[in-house]
C-alpha cells in the first residue's frame, strides 16, 4: 500500500492518494503499535500528509505506542518530533523520559541520547530525576559516546551537587549496605548520628 500512496503522491493522483491514506490510518486504528510502522514508512517515502496525520494520532496513543515491540525501530526524527509536541499525551514527563531511555536502550546505547533536550525536566520530581535517570541511562550495554553524552544531560540536570558525585558509578559505591539497622544510604553522605 506504502508503494501505490507513493506513486500517487509522485503523480498527483491526489484522490487515490488520499483513500490510501484513509485506509492505511484506519488499519492502524485497530492497534496503535502500527503508527510506528505508518510513521517509518511515510517518513522513508515523504508521504509528509500521512506522516503527520500518524504522527497525530500517535501523540494521542503515545503511551499505548511506547509499551510496544515496534517502538524501539521509531525513526529518532519522528521520536523528536513526538517528544518535542505539547500535544504529547502522557500522564507526566517521568513517562515520556523512561520511554525515551528504553528507545535509547534498545538501540544498543548508540543513538538518541540528544534527544535527552525535549524531555522537560522543570516537570519532572528532582528526587525522582536522581534516583531513576542514572540508571535508566547508564545501563550495561550502553556505547562509549552514548554514555559520555548521558552523563553531560545527567550532571546539567540533577537536582543538587552531591548527586553529580553518583553519577556513572555502580549502585555499590553510591549506596552501602553494609549497616543493616539504618539500611542503605549514599556512601559519599555522612551516617547520622
Amino acid at each position: 500500500m506504502f508503494a501505490l500512496a507513493s506513486l500517487a503522491d509522485r503523480f498527483d493522483v491526489v484522490e487515490v492518494l488520499h483513500t490510501i491514506e484513509s485506509a492505511i490510518l484506519e488499519i492502524a486504528q485497530s492497534d496503535a503499535s502500527h503508527f510506528v510502522d505508518i510513521m517509518n514508512a511515510s517518513h522513508s517515502l515523504c508521504l509528509s500528509t500521512l506522516r503527520d496525520l500518524a504522527l497525530d494520532a500517535a501523540l494521542d496513543h503515545f503511551d499505548e505506542i511506547s509499551y510496544s515491540e515496534t517502538f524501539e525501530h521509531l525513526q529518532e526524527p519522528l521520536l523528536a518530533s513526538l517528544l518535542s509536541s505539547d500535544r504529547l499525551a502522557v500522564d507526566n514527563e517521568e513517562r515520556a523520559f523512561e520511554a525515551l531511555a528504553m528507545w535509547i536502550h534498545a538501540g544498543r546505547g548508540s543513538r538518541g541520547v540528544g534527544l535527552l533536550r525535549h524531555i522537560r525536566t522543570e516537570n519532572i520530581d528532582p528526587a525522582y530525576l536522581a534516583a531513576a535517570a542514572p540508571p535508566l541511562l547508564l545501563r550495561e550495554g550502553v556505547g562509549e559516546e552514548c554514555a559520555r553524552q548521558a552523563r553531560a544531560w545527567l550532571q546539567s540536570h540533577l537536582p543538587c551537587a552531591a548527586a553529580l558525585t553518583m553519577v556513572g558509578q555502580p549502585r555499590k559505591e553510591i549506596f552501602n549496605f553494609d549497616d543493616q539497622e539504618r539500611g542503605p544510604f549514599p556512601a559519599h553522605l555522612p551516617a547520622e548520628a
